[in-house]
């Protein structure tokens, strides 16, 4: 006699059969995804997501650029050297000499902490350190010369602004900057005195689009900074990343549609190479 299943049990067994045969979506890692490991709201923090999405940046030019120099020299061996389109700049957009010190700072090291911190790199100068109000301040005194690093942390942006500067006692001079903005959710807005970079990840932490421009001659000055301004300044910003000249500068990275565009000088002129990741979207894979 054959037993006939109730419509429940049937119903069951069917939702079991789909439930298995269902696959969890999974997300690929590329080398250039975004990959935040450290998410404190403190200066330390956001110095860690700030290196996270310039590892990102760098990868993404970085890979494409050796590939397509790969794939010339593939082609010319004996003559790559002399094709315009074979890229011989590299791509470090923020290189700093004296930003390194300021792994060491922290919200609770005392003044008298600081001096036993930092008397290995003060070489017999005097220390001050101060924080107050999200701002940290490191000097070296010494007779003639006075060296000043200082950093800033919003919590409320989770942005920050450094910089390192040197006061002869006849003038002061900023040596170097750097400010960090989060815009919006994935998109970061990057400015020193020699780059500005504006960059866009998708919702899978993979660069959508970015802007970078190096200057050449003349610097940026911290009096334009980014650093505590409004919505509407950060998108004048993006929109001029390269504003004046192409020539004033040495180099500009552009990516968007897949598609990384590189501007190099040579001989007050800008030499463009564009290069499409869909070539070489196979470097990207771990």
């Amino acid at each position: 006699m054959k037993r006939i299943l109730s419509p429940v049990l049937a119903a069951l067994i069917l939702l079991t059969i789909f439930s298995s045969c269902k696959k969890e979506e999974v997300k690929i890692v590329y080398k250039d995804t975004l990959v935040i490991e450290n998410t404190e709201k403190t200066f330390a923090g956001a110095k860690s997501r700030y290196n996270a999405v310039i590892n990102s940046l760098v990868t993404k030019v970085t890979t494409l650029e050796e590939c397509h120099n790969t794939s010339i020299k593939n082609s010319e061996p004996d003559n790559y050297y002399f094709n315009s389109d074979y890229i011989m700049a590299t791509f470090d957009p923020f290189v700093f000499s004296y930003f390194e010190m300021t792994d060491r700072f922290s919200p609770e090291m005392t003044a008298q902490e600081a001096i036993e911190v930092f008397k290995n790199d003060a070489g017999g100068a005097d220390i001050k350190y101060s924080c107050e109000d999200g701002k940290m301040t490191l000097q070296f005194l010494e007779e003639n010369l006075i060296r000043t690093w200082e950093t800033e942390y919003d919590e409320q942006t989770d942005s920050f602004r450094y910089s390192y500067a040197e006061d002869n006692i006849s003038s002061e001079t900023t040596v170097e900057f750097l400010e960090f903005v989060p815009v919006s959710e994935g998109v970061y807005a990057i400015m020193s005195n020699t780059t500005k970079c504006y960059i866009t990840f998708d919702e899978d932490n993979n660069i959508e689009y970015f802007i970078c421009s190096q200057v050449k001659d003349t610097e940026f000055s911290p009096e334009d900074g980014i650093f505590g301004t409004s919505a509407a300044n950060l998108t004048a910003f993006k929109n001029n990343v390269d504003q004046g000249k192409k020539t004033d500068y040495d180099q500009i990275h552009e990516f968007g549609s897949d598609t990384l565009t590189h501007l190099d000088s040579v001989e007050e002129n800008l030499n463009e190479v564009q290069i499409y990741q869909g070539q070489y979207q196979s470097a990207f894979v771990y």
